[in-house]
């Protein structure tokens, strides 16, 4: 009996150690995909806006923290007020460009660039807000110098990107404004909800995420448990717009339903919950009107200018 027990015991450890380091490799080794790929796609179902196009692109190159350089464009417009968009993982500065027509008609200053481990920025792995907040830093202190008299800064995010803004907006009190699509609020949790789709048993998650958290810290050097962007939000005072669909498989809908409920005693929050929309980009082509809408009042209601 005792032998059987400690097979059983045996099998699980296992079970549960190929299960995290699998999780792992996952987290650190998402497909990169190629920069004229993802304009391309986004060219081919029409969410490239033809200012974009007609606009010219100033590309930039800055050094990282961290040793590679982030690349990215700027837009000059004429109004005193400048954006920052972030992608979502794995994907490019280009997957943002659905985003921009109002914020070309409204003359914006707009910047974009690709993420570490993503399109033309240096960087072996995405660290999932652990140091892209500080590229993201970088970038910010870029577009203050090459827009001096812009009287606004916002920072506007999807899936990854939105974990990353919300990352950075407790370590800079000076930003005015940060919308997030569909990102989740912890990185742990994350973990946990997709175990659970599929079925691992609930009392091997703590050792799964033992597993999956070592390699991780093993090969990149931080680990899961310091990927809560629900805590760095919560210590900023910065208006939020939170938007997520009710249909979303990849990040759950109670993660941004949970964060808005503590949020919204702390500081302006708005939450635009969507009712059977999945994740973005379809979340936003799929609901495009209404999105822009609530954008717009969200905006009116916090800028000067």
């Amino acid at each position: 009996m005792i032998n059987f027990i400690i097979i059983i015991f045996f099998i699980l450890f296992l079970f549960s150690f190929i299960v995290g380091t699998f999780v792992g490799y996952k987290l650190l080794h998402p497909y990169r995909f190629p920069v004229l790929q993802t304009f391309q796609e986004q060219y081919e179902r029409g969410e490239i806006p033809e200012a974009f196009l007609k606009s010219e692109q100033h590309v930039f190159r800055i050094p990282s923290l961290y040793g590679y350089d982030i690349v990215g464009f700027y837009f000059s417009g004429q109004a005193k007020k400048t954006i920052i968009f972030c992608h979502g993982i794995a994907w490019t500065r280009y997957g943002m460009a659905k985003y921009l027509k109002p914020f070309f008609e409204e003359g914006w200053n707009i910047v974009l660039y690709d993420h570490r481990a993503c399109g033309e920025t240096g960087g072996k792995y995405p660290s999932f807000g652990f140091y892209e907040k500080k590229d993201l830093q970088t970038v910010v202190e870029f577009a203050r110098k090459k827009f001096p008299n812009s009287q606004v800064l916002g920072l506007f995010g999807e899936s990854l990107g939105g974990a990353v803004v919300m990352q950075y907006a407790c370590l800079d009190k000076k930003i005015d404004f940060v919308v997030s699509l569909c990102a989740f609020t912890s990185l742990r949790d994350l973990v946990r909800f997709h175990l659970k789709l599929v079925f691992i048993p609930k009392f091997l998650h703590t050792i799964v995420l033992f597993f999956t958290n070592w390699y991780v810290w093993f090969f990149a050097n931080f680990q899961i448990s310091d990927i809560e962007p629900r805590d760095c939000i919560l210590k900023s005072q910065v208006p939020l717009f939170l938007v997520h669909g009710t249909g979303d498989k990849l990040v759950p809908h109670w993660m941004t339903e949970e964060l808005y409920i503590k949020r919204k005693e702390l500081a302006f929050t708005k939450f635009l919950s969507i009712p059977n929309a999945v994740h973005t980009p379809e979340l936003y082509t799929q609901n495009k009107k209404l999105f822009e809408q609530e954008l717009q009042d969200f905006l009116k209601k916090n800028l000067k200018v």
